[in-house]
């Protein structure tokens, strides 16, 4: 159950790097 948060943060973070890497694309 501990594993979620750090998912969800993992999740966040791969969040964040998606949109800069779409924004670089656009």
């Amino acid at each position: 159950m501990s594993q979620q948060p750090a998912r969800r943060d993992v999740a966040a973070e791969l969040a964040k790097k998606t949109a800069g890497v779409t924004r670089k694309l656009q």
